[in-house]
This record gives structure tokens, sequence and C-alpha cells, in this order.
């Protein structure tokens, strides 16, 4: 059967065909689909209704909000902050586009970026022309002749370039010069014919010559100093092989200014890049060509610590800036003229600088003897800088020539901080034109709870803006605290959570407490502040009393500035101590020493930082005018532009002959020792013996009772009092770290800890405090801190005895010598309270009266003020400097 004739059967017996069946199918699907299109229009139908009416509801709440808001509007405080908010408002928004920006054009590459880049190389028309420009403004000296000028070169494989600058020399129209040439090839470098410059090198020159042999394994400042003792000259110019100079009279210019004015000591030149071979482009960091080197040397904050750049690089080098005479601080010696006179008053160059040091070290030394340093664009010289003898010499030096990793910074950091400091405090630029950072904390967390505290810094951020500083906003969000720009110089914390040992090393922080005093008090960093400023008369006397601060009160219109300059005026001492790390300091009893001398010395005007081991190497401790190491286990660099001071508490098994003679002034908690290594050494050892603090130290409520109290870590060893009293059926308790079943019986160990806060507590509420001291410090006379803490605290006190402890505490301390002895005592003074608050009375008496670390700090400054005060806290005397008031003795 034909398809044809299958169809035709179906339709007669009225059965479906295939086409039939297809055509219901697809109107089945057709009607589904309308229908489920008719429910989802009928269900988006209703959501918009719902939504229209919620939108509705809105509306009314909004404007209900907008009355109540015009109503609040029209009060005078919230007029107030309305007017600061909106004065804000721009800076917050160019903030954002600010930060906006950095979101686009930061690197989105996994790999290593490269950095902008701008064009180095410049046309060999464009170089004709300056050269033609210079010689319309460099006009020529009349000094042709006068003292003899010693020109020291330094080279290192250097021919070629000396092919270039000799010839220059002697084109020079000053006549009277002589050229000493350092070559620190290793090779030999530049041949020497009968002592001097071989002709057959192309190196011949019309004028008397030398050569000196160095090597290349020692510090370019022992090289440099060897250079300048060869030279016989009246005046010395310093010159690297790559500096040629641009005119015939750039040395008489030079010579001219030493001439005229005996209070120059250095005349620096200006240098300006030719045209160098190279890529076309390069990082924005390297100055192209025709533009300036350098006009002498600034300094910016990095890491706490002044560090010198130069001045002026990349500039246009004919330009106002670049072609005008100034006075400068420190100049680079890539071409300077010095007064010998003056270069061997200083010493010369100090022993162990480097290249991008020992300029630096120089001209401060220059500078400090009274000496003046001026910038003359008449003396004009290229200067190729990328191929310079400095860097090749950098290049194959092995190693660093001492331990020291900033020479410059150890020598010169406190001085040259406070300098510099108080020059951009004051806007005197003289030695940095950059204007103080100053970012303020506000937190995003809150935006309701955050609007009176982010008022309050916008506010302020205007006023210190108002003084030409530099601001910005220091922000959490959900407790995370954005990472601060590193050119922040003083960080103003309006938030009590804000922990400030996260900060990097050397911002100045300022605590600036509107409310919530004990807040602040409570953390654990709050001591760590530079600077603590009050509200009202009672958060200060709160901050005075419980925290090592000395509070200064806000007034009306607080002026930071002024806050800021009497902060660096202050003589600033670091205190360095044993613990690792801030987590475990609590456990050393060496902290809560540091911090109740640290207290004292900024009572006394000092400004005082307590450092943890890792921080005793940080770049903000070079600042510090003087460091007291209280001796541990670790043995602490001394500097030489700081007092160091060594108190030796503990471990007297350590002290070597080599660390005392190391510092400047040495004291020992014990007079047998102080004598003894006095003997030994030759140097004075002074007796300062251990103390306490009253303020936290003294007859408390609250403490538990016990019969017997024994506060001591084991260090995993046996110690004498609980070997004497393991069978006591007294009330022993004991509290320390390390202490395991095998060193005490475990119903005796009551914790591992008591906060140092609460520890008199538990000495006073204690029928007897029980001693003893580990074998190496009895051994040498060295008495407990725990002796003076319980004494002062009210207890009565039971020690193993040690030379010297009768007349410390006027015979309050009971002292046993033997077990047996330790046992009975504490039967016949446990029955027998008056006998025992006769003899606490007496120890508290003789501790209080002499023992206070009041009174430790007056005998520590009785031996450190007089050589602070013999160090000039400035490097510059005069005000030329810095328009602040001088800085006065520090005693």
């Amino acid at each position: 059967m034909t398809r044809g004739q299958g169809e035709a059967g179906r339709r007669e017996t009225g059965e479906p065909t295939p086409l039939a069946e297809e055509l219901a199918a697809l109107r089945l699907e057709l009607e589904t689909e309308r229908a489920r299109g008719a429910a989802e229009l009928t269900s988006r139908a209703r959501r918009i209704e719902l939504l229209s009416e919620q939108l509705r509801e809105a509306r009314k709440e909004l404007e209900q909000a907008r009355r109540e808001a015009a109503s609040i509007r029209k009060r005078r405080a919230v007029r107030l902050v309305l007017s600061v908010t909106d004065r804000a408002r721009p800076a917050v928004a160019a903030g954002r586009r600010f930060r906006a920006f950095l979101r686009d054009v930061r690197p989105t590459s996994t790999t290593e970026p490269t950095g902008p880049t701008h064009r180095l190389r410049a046309s060999t028309a464009a170089e004709t022309s300056l050269r033609e420009r210079l010689v319309a403004v460099l006009i020529p000296s009349p000094v042709t002749t006068g003292p003899l000028v010693s020109v020291l070169i330094r080279t290192h494989d250097g021919i070629d370039r000396l092919r270039t600058l000799l010839p220059a020399l002697d084109a020079l129209a000053y006549r009277d010069i002589e050229v000493v040439l350092d070559d620190a090839a290793n090779d030999g470098g530049v041949a020497a014919n009968d002592g001097g410059v071989a002709a057959n090198d192309g190196l011949a020159t019309r004028h008397p010559n030398r050569i000196i042999r160095s090597s290349t394994d020692g510090p370019s400042s022992a090289r440099d100093g060897q250079t300048a003792t060869a030279g016989s000259g009246e005046f010395l110019l310093l010159i690297d092989d790559d500096s040629i100079p641009a005119g015939n009279h750039v040395l008489g210019h030079m010579v001219a200014l030493l001439q005229t004015d005996p209070s120059i000591a250095a005349v620096a030149s200006r240098l300006i890049h030719p045209r160098r071979t190279g890529p076309a482009n390069g990082a924005v960091t390297r100055a192209p060509d025709l533009t300036l080197a350098h006009r002498g040397v600034t300094f910016e904050i990095r890491d706490g610590v002044p560090r010198a750049r130069d001045l002026g690089s990349g500039e246009d080098p004919i330009g106002p800036a670049a072609s005008t005479p100034a006075e400068l601080q420190v100049a680079r010696t890539a071409c300077l003229l010095v007064r010998r006179s003056a270069f061997e008053a200083v010493g010369g160059f100090t022993p162990g600088y480097d290249d991008d040091t020992q300029d630096v070290d120089l001209c401060l030394k220059l500078r400090a003897n009274g000496g003046r340093i001026v910038y003359e664009p008449q003396a004009t010289f290229w200067h190729e800088g990328s191929a310079t003898t400095r860097a090749a010499s950098l290049e194959t030096r092995p190693a660093p020539h001492h331990p020291n990793p900033d020479p410059v910074g150890s020598l010169w950091g406190p001085r040259l901080f406070r300098q510099v400091l108080l020059d951009r405090l004051t806007g005197a630029g003289a030695w940095s034109p950059q204007p103080i950072h100053v970012a303020i904390t506000v937190t995003r967390d809150d935006p309701t709870a955050g609007f009176a505290d982010w008022s309050i810094a916008h506010e302020l951020g205007g006023s210190l803006a108002d003084l030409g500083w530099r601001v910005s906003y220091l922000e959490s969000w959900q407790d995370r605290w954005y990472q601060p720009d590193v050119s922040i110089d003083v960080v103003i914390a309006l938030l009590d959570a804000f922990d400030v040992r996260r900060l990097p090393d050397g911002m100045i922080t300022v605590a600036w407490i509107g409310d919530g005093t004990d807040r602040w008090i409570g953390q654990p960093w709050f001591d760590e502040y530079d600077m603590v400023l009050a509200s009202s008369v009672a958060s200060k006397e709160l901050i005075d009393h419980r925290t090592v601060h000395l509070a200064g009160l806000l007034p009306p219109a607080p002026n930071l500035r002024d806050i800021l300059i009497a902060w660096a005026a202050q003589p600033r001492i670091d205190i360095a101590i044993g613990p690792p790390r801030w987590e475990v300091v609590d456990n050393w009893g060496d902290y809560h020493f540091a911090r109740a001398l640290q207290r004292v010395l900024q009572r006394r005007g000092h400004a005082t930082r307590v450092r943890l081991l890792p921080d005793w190497e940080g770049s903000s401790s070079n600042r510090a005018d003087a460091a007291i190491h209280l001796f541990g286990l670790k043995e602490r660099r001394t500097r030489p532009g700081q007092v160091s001071v060594l108190w030796i508490i503990s471990h007297p098994e350590l002290v070597t002959d080599e660390l005392i003679l190391r510092n400047d002034l040495v004291f020992a908690a014990s007079d047998p020792f102080a004598a003894r290594i006095t003997e030994r050494t030759g140097k004075p050892v002074v007796p300062l013996h251990q103390a306490t603090d009253p303020d936290r130290f003294q007859p408390l409520p609250g403490g538990p009772h016990h019969e017997l109290l024994f506060v001591a870590n084991s260090r995993k060893v046996r110690r004498t009092v609980t070997d004497e009293l393991t069978a006591t059926e007294h009330d022993l308790a004991v509290y320390g770290r390390d202490w395991t079943s095998e060193l005490l019986d475990p119903r005796y160990l009551r914790g591992r800890h008591i906060p140092n806060d609460q520890l008199a507590s538990y000495y006073a509420a204690a029928d007897i405090v029980l001693n003893d001291h580990w074998a190496d410090m009895a051994e040498e006379g060295f008495l407990s801190n725990r002796l003076y803490d319980a004494s002062a605290s009210g207890a009565f006190v039971i020690s193993d005895t040690v030379a010297g402890i009768a007349e410390e505490f006027d015979g309050g301390i009971v002292t046993f010598a033997t077990g047996f002895e330790l046992r009975s005592l504490v039967d016949r003074y446990l029955a027998d309270p008056a006998a025992r608050a006769e003899h606490a009375k007496r120890a508290s008496a003789a501790v209080l009266a002499r023992h206070t670390f009041d009174q430790r700090a007056t005998g520590l400054l009785q031996e450190l003020g007089p050589v602070l005060a013999a160090r000039n806290p400035l490097i510059l005397t005069t005000r030329e400097s810095t328009s602040a008031e001088p800085v006065s003795a520090m005693t």
C-alpha cells in the first residue's frame, strides 16, 4: 500500500493521521505556554502592585524624615556640625576619586610591574641648544690665579672618562692646579710614568700630577681620605671622573667664594646630565638627559629618620631654582671645592662610610663646626652620573665593611632627626621642603556612630591644613585598618581601638582623648603613644596616675604645632629590654621595670620609649639621644651618636669586659659587683640598685589570703624555697611558670601568672611573702626586685641571705641560711602577727625613703645629664636652621 492510500484509508475509518497528531500536539503546547505566560504576568502584576504600595509607604516615611531633619537642622550644634561636613565633602570626594584612580592604574599583570616610564635620551640638537644657552649665562671669572687647588679625582677603570676630564682641566682659566688621581682598578688601570700620568695613554696633563693606587675592598671614605692627604693645595676639589667643566671659568667662581668669605667651608657646583647612551625610555626615578643632576642634598623622613636625597634632580638646568645661588646643609662630593683647613678641622672623611653616605657625613661635620656650604650655579659641570666610578666600585665591592647598616643614622641620628623635624614644623625649609604629613584616624564601621568622629577629624584636619601641612585620614572598616602611607609623619588617634604598635617604625603618635578615658588607658598599647592629650582635668588626672604618660590638656583651640615642637626639643631616651614580642611582655619583670622607669623619666621632661628585642635595630632607634639597656641575655649594639647606658640588673655571669668598655655609662644593681668590675676594667661602674614603683606597689586590698606566698618562675630547675618547704602543712601558694610535678607538689601551685597590677594586693594579703635568689645573683650581691615590691606593698618577707640585704631594708627583711632555719622562721612568725607587722613597717619605710624609681632616676640623671648636656642637641647652634627656640641643655 502506498503512503497516499494509507492516509486515505485512515481518513475513511476516522483514525488520526500523523500530521493531525503533530498539529494537536503543537496546539496543546501553545495553550500550555499561554497559560504559563498568563500566570507569570499575573504574578508580576501582583509584585508590581506590592512594590508600588511599599514605595508609597517609603515616600511617606521619607517626607516625615525630611520634616524631622528640617527641625533638627535649626539646632545650633547641628548647624555647626553640618558646616564642618560640608567643608570636608570636597576633600572626601577627592579622596574617593584618587583611590578610584589608583585602582584604575594598578597593574593587573601577575608579573612584576614595570612602572611608569618617560623619555630619557635627548637629541643632538637639544644638547647643542642647551650648550648655547649655557654660554649665554656662564660669565667669566676675574679669578685666574691664587691658592693652589688640589683636584682629587677618583676613578675605577675610567681611562675613557679621564681622556675627557684631564683636557678640560687643562683648559680651565684658573691656572694654579695640581691633579691627584686615585686609581682603584684591579689591574692597575691607569699607567704611570715617573709617578705621574702616562702620556701614551692619552692622559697627559700640563698640571703637576701624581697617581695613588688603592684597592676596592676598603670603604670609599678611607680611600678618599688617603687621596686628600696626598694633595698639598689650600683648597681641595673633590670630583668624580665623569664630572666635566661646562666652561673655562667654573673653578675660578668657586675659588673666589672661598677667598672672599672665610665663613664658607665648601662650594657646591651645578651638575647637569649630558646626552648619554642607553635606552630611550626609563623609570621616572631616573633623571633624563639635559636635566639637573642635583643642586645639593635635602632630607625626607623615611622609617622615622631623615634620609638624604638629591635636591632638584630632573629640573630645568638653567631654570630659576637651578640658577640661583643658595646656602645648603649638605652637598654631594661629585664636584665640591672644600677649604683644606675646614676639611682637616673636622678630621676629613670619617672611616667606614660608603659613597652615598661619606659626603653627607662630611658636610654635616663642616656645618656642625660652624662652616657654611653654598651652591654656586656659575660653577656648572656636566655629570653623567650613571657611569660614575662610585657605581663601579660598589658593584665590585664584595661585602659591607662594618656591621652598622646605617652609619649616618648611628652617628647623626638624634641631632639630624631633631634638626629636620624642627625645620619642617616651623616651615623654615632649610633642611627639607616637604610639609609635615599628618594622618587622623576615623572609622566607617557605623556611619551613625562615626558621624561625630568624622566631624571632629575633618575640623581638626582643616586647621592643620591651614598650617600648610599635608592631611590624610586613616580609616578602619569592620575593625580592620587600612595600611598607612609610609610618608606619614604623625598619626593622631581619635579612637581608642587603634593599636599603634601596628604602625610602621618611626611614626610619631598622638592620642587625642575626647571621652572614654577608661577605655583608652585599658588598652595594652596605650603606653606606646608618644604624646597624650586629654580633654578635661579629670581625664588628665586619671591618665597621669595610671599610665606612664603626663597628659597635655587640650585647650579650646589646641596648637598641635607647638606641642610637637616641644616634644621634638625634649631629649629622647630609649629603654631596651629583652622580651621577643608584645604577647609575652607581662611575663617579663624587665618590662614592668622599664615602664616604671619610663614613667619617671617622662615626668622629668625626657621623651622615653621602651623597645623590645626586635626593635633594637629599628631605624627610629637611631633618633634617641641616649639608650638605657637593662641587661639580660642579649647584648645591644651601641651607636656613636647616642649615649649608651648599661644597667646590669641580672645575669652578671654574662657580663664581659668588652661589653663594659663599649658603653659610655655603666650601672650595676650590686655594690660588690660594681667595685669588682671597676677594678678589673678601669671603667667606673656606678652602683644603682633595684627599685619599686610606689604608685603600683602599695598596701592594696582585695588579694586572696595565703599563709605563705611565693611568686616565682622555676626556669625548669629546683628552687630553695619550694625544696625546703616541700612537706609543709601550712597554706603554701606558688604562682609562676614552668613548675612541673617533679619540681613542686601540684597542690601548692595556684596559678601560672599574677597580673602586675594585682600583684600588690596578693603581697598585702599574705601572712608571709617568701623569696630566694638565683645562685649567681646571690653570689654577686644582686638583690631580687621582689623584695622591693613586696616591702612597698606592706608585706612581711622572709628571704635567703645576700650580702647587703640588712642595710638595704634597715633590718626589715628576715633572712635564713638553711632549710631548718627557714622552717623555724615560718612557724615562729606565723604565730606572731605583731612581729611581722613591725618588720614589714621597717622594710616599707626603707623602700619608700630610698629605693623608688624616682630616686633611681635622680641617680641615673646625675650621671647621664652632664653627658647629654655636653652634646649639642642640634647640628647648627645658630637660628639659621630653624625659627624655633634653641633646644635647652638636656639635664
